[in-house]
């Protein structure tokens, strides 16, 4: 198991947080720790959702959010905005632990629970098997500059022994299925609102994203950059595989409407053909989807590669589709001009809604314009 990373920044004398956040998004960290602090729970007050939505503006890395305040169920829903991978509480905090659980995964955000350096890890065991983070915390939360409390090791040796999962959170996750609560453009406005993207931001963040959304990208950066293409053109976007590690796909898009494209990212595949292996891919991907979401919703398998024929050994299903190379081309240069004249009015929902179809980014243009049917 890999060794993750996320790293944490904190309020000080320079005021310096935003250029903070921009050099760890040049690391390899896997998240950026986010630490909330109420000034009831904890002596210190840091930041409210205004402050953290500024300073993360231009946040590439996913979000690990720690709150270690009072009032949950008020910083659970505005902090779920970010959109953040984990949001964490104290067990301490409140006796409505099952409550806040619940909360939390509402939002289809993975749930985390810390405890004190003077509390017990047996007071997490009836919740272990609920939650997808134990913090552990080796100070008493709500000021820097203490020493490491060495107790803290002995605690995360005696979780290891009640649940190896538990710390590794990317392993053995209940998957929780999404989807969009408004129409595309609505769903746009309120990223772009959510976010506080002004219209240089936005061009600039999709000119990031369609730089790595060539055959040459890693596997992660172009699985990455399909994520982030679905959530600026106001879809719900994720990556099922690496998020969760349970048979999913690289990427899912909702579309609204109950259909989801189930997506298989080929890029790194330099065979003339699509392999039998890859076919098989999409065939488990088809199937974890239905799996997980029932026959009451729909999804249209693709797989992203540089060609646009199945080997004769590969038996693809009649709804599989193929978004290759100049198809993929093609989506990136009309996703470039919807961003520019998106930017000229970038709040009208009118707007917004006439470009998404003007540029075929709709559920009902996309794959037809967009990719090819086997």
């Amino acid at each position: 198991m890999r060794l993750k990373v996320s790293v944490s920044f904190i309020k000080n004398k320079y005021n310096d947080e935003k250029k903070t956040i921009e050099k760890i998004n040049y690391t390899s960290a896997d998240y950026i720790h986010v630490d909330i602090m109420d000034g009831k729970f904890v002596e210190n007050k840091n930041y409210d959702i205004k402050d953290i939505s500024l300073f993360l503006r231009e946040n590439v890395k996913p979000l690990d959010v720690h709150l270690m305040c009072c009032d949950l169920e008020k910083y659970i829903v505005e902090y779920a905005d970010l959109m953040p991978e984990f949001i964490t509480f104290h067990l301490e905090a409140t006796d409505k632990v099952n409550e806040i659980i619940d909360l939390i995964h509402s939002y289809g955000i993975k749930c985390g629970i810390s405890i004190k350096p003077n509390t017990s890890v047996k007071e997490l065991l009836p919740y272990l098997d609920k939650i997808e983070l134990v913090l552990i915390m080796s100070v008493e939360p709500g000021k820097g500059g203490q020493k490491f409390m060495p107790i803290a090791i002995d605690k995360i040796n005696e979780l290891r022994k009640l649940n190896k999962n538990i710390i590794a959170p990317i392993n053995g996750i209940r998957y929780q299925k999404t989807d969009m609560y408004n129409e595309q453009a609505k769903e746009l406005q309120n990223f772009i609102k959510n976010n506080n993207i002004k219209p240089n931001e936005y061009l600039i963040m999709i000119n990031d994203i369609l730089s790595n959304l060539n055959f040459e990208s890693s596997h992660n950066e172009f699985e990455e950059s399909i994520r982030l293409l679905g959530k600026y053109i106001g879809l719900f976007s994720e990556r099922p595989e690496k998020e969760y590690n349970n048979g999913g796909p690289d990427n899912l898009w909702g579309m609204g409407d109950n259909l989801y494209y189930v997506i298989e990212c080929k890029n790194e595949s330099n065979s003339t053909e699509i392999s039998k292996r890859d076919c098989g891919q999409l065939h488990n991907s088809k199937s974890w989807f239905y799996k997980e979401y029932g026959s009451k919703f729909k999804c249209i398998p693709i797989i992203i590669h540089r060609n646009n024929k199945f080997e004769k050994s590969a038996s693809p299903e009649e709804d599989f589709r193929i978004l290759d190379k100049d198809n993929l081309d093609l989506l990136k240069e009309n996703v470039q001009k919807f961003a520019i004249a998106l930017c000229s009015d970038i709040s009208n929902i009118d707007n917004l809604d006439i470009l998404l179809k003007n540029y075929n980014l709709t559920k009902d243009n996309f794959i037809n314009y967009y990719t090819i049917k086997v």
